[in-house]
């Protein structure tokens, strides 16, 4: 689950890094991005490569078109402007994907077979082994986008500053964009990988707050891994909590965590200061 949360809450963070406000859509994006998959492998029987391949393709397509028709209009306003506009579609898109797919929950097969693996007392679902394997892998090549390529650079700077990149000639609106594309493609990662374990259904928009509670645990800023962590934080308490505790009230330990975190150390675990990306 902390791989999940760690996904959703990295791209928050990526969109938080352009354009200085909280993309509330994030988790209305996952259940799209979900459906999107059900959509390939269920209804079109795809094999599950190229159907993932495909899917995340179409829904960097539409997170670009999101930050066109979303972000681009409210780009000069205060941040809370894009923030109120986020929530409205992603109200939206969660109640479109209930019109268009059904109220009725899809049970998502398992990607690979029930099986499990031991080392010592400990046993570990080959599933979630293969979801820990993914995480590691999209964070490689988001450490590799952003840090080797010019795109990537170039998305850095327009973090640091819009004005300043304008200035040095790189296009601030299309670099955006492609934060957009990228935010929601790893929004899709993470609903795919949520599908065996939750189903398949409208209620899957509520991990955004769990994605936001990785970022704000591991800190908002220029750290990838940081969100990771917090991620993995998250589901570290959700689990004792439920283990301990009761696992009706999972997510309200995992909040009251979260409270007492920031009580603590307000800007997360890597987090900036407010002058440091200036």
């Amino acid at each position: 689950m902390g791989a999940i949360y760690g996904l959703i809450g990295m791209g928050m963070n990526l969109i938080f890094n352009s354009t200085g406000g909280l993309n509330i859509a994030q988790g209305a994006l996952v259940t799209l991005g979900a459906y999107a998959g059900v959509t390939f492998t269920v209804f079109l029987k795809l094999p599950v490569i190229p159907a993932a391949i495909l899917t995340i393709a179409a829904m960097a397509i539409v997170g670009s078109i999101f930050g066109y028709l979303i972000y681009e209009p409210v780009r000069f306003a205060v941040p809370t402007r894009f923030m109120l506009a986020a929530l409205g579609a992603g109200i939206f898109i969660t109640e479109m994907a209930q019109i268009v797919w059904g109220p009725i929950p899809f049970v998502v097969p398992r990607f690979i077979r029930q099986s499990s693996l031991r080392l010592g007392n400990l046993v570990f679902d080959t599933q979630n082994l293969l979801i820990l394997s993914v995480l590691l892998v999209v964070v490689a090549i988001i450490y590799m986008l952003l840090n080797k390529t010019q795109i990537g650079l170039m998305m850095r700077a327009v973090g640091q500053s819009k004005e300043v990149s304008a200035l040095m000639g790189i296009p601030v609106r299309t670099i955006i964009r492609y934060t957009f594309a990228l935010s929601t493609a790893l929004a899709t990662v993470a609903g795919v990988m949520a599908g065996p374990i939750f189903f398949v259904t409208p209620s899957l928009a509520v991990l955004m707050s769990k994605g936001f509670a990785a970022a704000v645990i591991g800190g908002f800023g220029r750290n990838v891994h940081g969100v990771i962590i917090g991620g993995f934080i998250a589901g570290v308490v959700e689990v004792f909590a439920a283990f301990f505790i009761s696992s009706s009230y999972r997510d309200a330990w995992g909040f009251a965590f979260l409270i007492l975190f920031l009580l603590i150390r307000p800007r997360g675990l890597f987090g900036e200061a407010a002058g440091e990306k200036a």
